[in-house]
This record gives structure tokens, C-alpha cells and sequence, in this order.
């Protein structure tokens, strides 16, 4: 997934001029296909991004939560990610913690992740 081809979508939807910076961010690629991007309205440089693989028809899916840098020499960090047994198609952040973030999964269940909580041992 090309961080340029999400921000030109986002730029499209709120038709509002991105800052140049974000425009020349370096590139973020997930192993799967992604459905839904979303901004943090707590932290201007936090995104959140749904995926699913093989086009969302079969297999894993996974949210991911990335942090952008304004300075394009600086690679985008994966803050979190967090793995699904199906597609997640669909990404919103809590608009009353900073920290929680809900998807939506390709079985109808609908996750919630906290992002302050250390994640459960596999």
C-alpha cells in the first residue's frame, strides 16, 4: 500500500491542501490489501490503516497503526499491529480516548484494541 496514493485519497475526501511534507513521505507497504485509512483525531501524525488478504475474499487480515513523520528522510514507524483471523474491512478511532481504535472484520465482528495495553502473549 502507497502512503501517496493514501493521502491523495484523504486530500480527495476532505478537499482540504495537505502540508508538503506529507506529501513527500516515504512509502509504507502492508502484505495485504488495504480497505480503509483513518486519521487519529488525537495525534496528527497517527494513522490508522485496515487490511485484508487476497482482496479481502479469503484469508488474514490485520490492522495497522503507523506514526508519519513530517521529515521525509525519516521512515513511517509501525506503532502497533494487530493480526485477525479474517479481512479487517474497516477502521475508526475512538473520537473519546487517544488510545482505542475499532475495526470492523470480514466474520461481523466489530474489535476494539487499546493501544495503551501491552498486547496478550501468543
Amino acid at each position: 500500500m502507497n502512503i501517496r496514493v493514501i493521502l491523495d485519497f484523504l486530500k480527495q475526501q476532505n478537499h482540504q491542501q495537505l502540508p508538503q511534507e506529507l506529501l513527500a513521505s516515504p512509502v509504507f507497504k502492508t502484505p495485504f490489501n488495504g480497505y480503509s485509512v483513518k486519521f487519529s483525531p488525537f495525534y496528527e501524525n497517527r494513522l490508522a490503516v485496515a487490511t485484508a488478504q487476497n482482496f479481502g475474499i479469503l484469508g488474514n487480515g490485520r490492522l495497522h497503526v503507523l506514526i508519519l513523520s513530517l521529515d521525509p528522510s525519516l521512515p513511517i514507524a509501525e506503532l502497533a499491529s494487530y493480526d485477525t483471523a479474517d479481512g479487517v474491512y474497516d477502521v475508526a478511532w475512538s473520537k473519546s480516548h487517544d488510545s482505542i481504535v475499532i475495526a470492523a472484520v470480514a466474520d461481523g465482528s466489530v474489535k476494539l484494541y487499546n493501544l495503551a495495553l501491552s498486547p496478550l502473549p501468543t
